[in-house]
């Protein structure tokens, strides 16, 4: 009976071992390289709100050929964060991704930020920001996070800080 109940148990170790090694994969060839560039320009630590340098979730691949690199910005704030400060991370995310795809024909970038308390009976929040290519393209090299904002709320294919499903 032991020897059953072990056996299933690694069996249940196995099977999540292989999911997450499939969650953690990369399949967009860009990909490696942005994650690369998110580590070395925007580390966690002392001085920042970053609970650990920002990921790339997804490449995705639209059917006209056009990419939406999808970027997951981790907080280690227990409130929601101010717009100013979200705006100050969607610029500089920005400038650690536009060279690595720069020749790609980019759609949006889409950045999932979570904060807040995570455990067993609560889970983070989590809201996102939708930068389309030509705002992003503009943004790159100004550091105005207000600009920014405006420009990404006045685009009619812009998304300023809105909850994720």
């Amino acid at each position: 009976m032991e020897t059953v109940a072990l056996a299933g148990v690694l069996a249940a170790l196995l099977a999540l071992a292989v999911v997450l090694t499939h969650r953690r994969r990369v399949r967009h060839p860009l990909a490696s390289a942005a994650n690369e560039a998110l580590e070395r320009d925007l580390p966690p630590g002392v001085g920042t709100h970053l609970e650990r340098a920002p990921e790339i979730r997804a490449v995705e691949r639209r059917p006209d050929g056009t990419v939406v690199p999808v970027v997951r910005v981790t907080l280690g704030v227990a409130d929601e964060p101010g717009t100013d400060l979200v705006f100050e991370y969607v610029a500089d995310v920005l400038a650690a991704l536009h060279p690595v795809f720069a020749d790609e024909r980019l759609e949006r970038y889409d950045l999932e930020f979570t904060f807040g308390p995570d455990g067993l009976l609560v889970s983070r929040s989590s809201r996102r920001v939708c930068v389309p290519a030509e705002v992003a393209e503009a943004a790159v090299g100004d550091s105005n996070a207000r600009a920014l904002e405006r420009a990404v709320e006045a685009h009619p294919e812009g998304v300023g800080w809105l909850e994720s499903r």
